[in-house]
């Protein structure tokens, strides 16, 4: 069934296209009765790293790879684990609650238009990236200071 597929999009404020815009990142999954392997994939669907998860583990419950060629900073390293992480406790949830699975079957996900001006709509809501981005450097600044 195509909407219990766990494909997720995000905008990365890490890694950047050519132009220098946000790179839209997409996380594939596929699981086993162990393991859970989710992958971080790049606009041009090369895999940028790999969460594997054990669902039967209590301690050293996941391993994440980081794939492809690049710099490994500790920013790429932090979205990756926070976005990986996060997106498992997603799943822990949804396969744990009846609920979640029947919303699963029953959402329908908004579209997202893209325009010249780097504004991100998700359902009627515009969010301006460059505002946020302004606000990331200014935190960084000062933290840096």
């Amino acid at each position: 069934m195509k909407r219990l597929e766990t494909d997720y999009t995000h905008v990365s404020r890490v890694f950047k296209t050519a132009d220098g815009a946000n790179m839209t990142m997409t996380w594939a999954s596929s699981c086993g009765f162990e393991n859970w392997d989710f992958v971080c994939l790049d606009d041009t669907q090369q895999p940028v790293a790999r969460f594997r998860a054990d669902i039967w583990a209590v301690k050293k419950f996941a391993l994440i790879e980081f794939l492809g060629e690049g710099d490994l900073t500790d920013t790429v390293s932090d979205e990756i684990v926070v976005t990986g992480t996060t997106l498992y406790m997603c799943i822990v949830l949804r396969v744990n609650n009846p609920m979640q699975l029947v919303g699963a079957m029953l959402y329908n996900p908004p579209k997202v238009v893209k325009s010249d001006s780097k504004n991100v709509q998700d359902g009627g809501r515009e969010t301006k990236l460059d505002e946020w981005d302004a606000v990331t450097d200014s935190v960084t600044a000062k933290k840096n200071a």
